[in-house]
């Protein structure tokens, strides 16, 4: 038997948001990074990583229609924790990119609601880079690359462009920040060409951005570490210096010490089991991940809903929302073991 295709499982997501509405029973926090025009070129790797202006002016439309509040981080954990189970979004973005001011900011301003920005402190200081956004920058127009790890792939087709981001992305994960320093400017020296668009697509909030929006009161500030690494593949001492630098960067800059903190990818394996313990000890109060789902018990693995870019659609809101989507992902994981799909 065949594993179920991807457009028949986009498919039963739509039908569930459909059948869902109406239906909202939690409150979800969603994890966004970009808000930005969709790019025309083929080659789009960090595509599900962005949404539209307009989308985002739709949701949060749709959400006041459907008088569904949306409300800051503080203002969600105290409604969780006095038992209030009524439906609410929060809206989180992670990494700190420059899109936020330029066009989300005004979007939310404009709906009169909150939202939150986890801010990787090397990337605004501009002494760490985006990796993914080197890598992709350096590919898109070159015949071939050498990677991090020094083998030379071709890269003339779009096939072979995302094959080659998919290998460097395993390098880069797994990399520690000093390696990831050496290698983007390793791909700048061989590549000067790319260096322009690298810059245009790793466009970080300069700190007066961050003050501006601060003094708006809709905006929380949160840390996601110095250089955005891989947390699990760092020593102890490594993990205590990305959270502790990253937290008295913006203390410093906007004289408040933050209170939540988002791991880099968010998921289990990439936290480790360490990182939790240090967020809690260096004085957050609440620390997020990217496993999905409702708020929970847990002060230093809150769930955060990753929104996919490729799939922008209210109906996708209506599924996760309502909690069909968790069972209905529970039914795609068993039928891809008896279709012999994993």
């Amino acid at each position: 038997m065949r594993t179920p295709n991807k457009n028949l499982l986009l498919l039963l997501f739509l039908v569930a948001g459909q059948a869902a509405r109406g239906m909202v029973k939690h409150g979800l926090i969603l994890c966004l990074h970009r808000v930005a025009p969709t790019s025309v070129h083929p080659f789009r790797p960090t595509a599900e990583l962005s949404i539209t202006p307009e989308f985002l002016d739709r949701l949060l439309g749709y959400l006041r229609r459907r008088k569904i509040a949306v409300m800051s981080l503080t203002e969600a954990f105290e409604r969780t924790q006095a038992g209030d189970r009524s439906p609410f979004v929060s809206f989180t973005f992670d990494d700190g990119y420059r899109d936020n001011f330029e066009a989300a900011f005004p979007i939310f301003i404009r709906h009169r609601a909150p939202f939150a920005i986890f801010l990787t402190t090397g990337f605004l200081d501009r002494t760490r880079p985006m990796w993914w956004a080197a890598l992709e920058s350096t590919i898109v127009d070159s015949d071939s690359i050498e990677l991090p790890d020094g083998l030379l792939v071709p890269t003339r087709t779009i096939r072979e462009k995302y094959q080659a981001y998919a290998a460097g992305n395993n390098w880069f994960r797994q990399a520690t920040p000093s390696a990831t320093i050496r290698a983007v400017q390793r791909l700048h020296d061989r590549y000067p060409q790319a260096i322009g668009r690298f810059e245009a697509a790793s466009a970080a909030l300069s700190w007066d951005m961050v003050r501006h929006m601060a003094g708006s009161g809709l905006v929380t500030f949160g840390c996601h570490t110095v250089s955005h690494p891989t947390l699990s593949r760092l020593d102890t001492e490594t993990i205590t210096e990305e959270i502790v630098y990253s937290r008295d960067r913006m203390t410093d800059e906007l004289g408040t010490r933050p209170r939540f903190f988002a791991y880099p990818y968010g998921n289990t394996a990439d936290i480790g089991g360490r990182a939790a313990k240090l967020v809690a000890e260096y004085g957050f109060d609440n620390a997020f991940t990217t496993n999905g789902g409702p708020i929970g018990d847990d002060h230093f693995m809150v769930p955060r809903l990753t929104w996919n870019g490729h799939h922008q659609w209210l109906s996708i809101f209506d599924a996760h929302s309502s909690g069909l989507s968790n069972v209905l992902g529970n039914v795609i994981v068993s039928c891809k073991r008896l279709c012999g799909g994993g």
